[in-house]
């Protein structure tokens, strides 16, 4: 594996998860959204959506990537694009969010 300037490991993508990302960009998710749920630099996905409308998109081939690992991917993409109108409906009512204890009202004693 190669490194990068600051001399961390560059990471390695396979074909399938490199075309789920793509799929998840052109179904309408954003570039950084998208970036920031798998893990990857948002140049890197701009560069994959961008090679895989040329038809160029290879992956590294030494890992295939699980279903579930498929499956996480897209649910977090997912969670991404439902859970703002959520998070403001909740605010916007006086909901708070408490880290380990789940929601609960303003009203709430602790």
């Amino acid at each position: 594996m190669s490194k990068r300037k600051d001399g961390q490991a560059r990471g390695q993508y396979t074909l399938e998860f490199k075309l789920e990302a793509v799929r998840l960009v052109k179904g309408g998710q954003s570039v950084p959204v998208t970036a920031k749920i798998l893990g990857v630099p948002t140049q890197t996905l701009g560069n994959w959506v961008r090679l895989s409308e040329k038809g160029q998109l290879k992956g590294a081939g030494d890992k295939p990537v699980s279903q579930e690992q498929m499956e996480l991917a897209r649910l977090r993409a997912e969670l991404s694009r439902v859970w703002p109108p959520i998070r403001n409906c909740m605010f916007s009512a006086g909901v708070k969010m408490h880290f380990l204890r789940g929601p609960c009202s303003s009203k709430d004693s602790f």
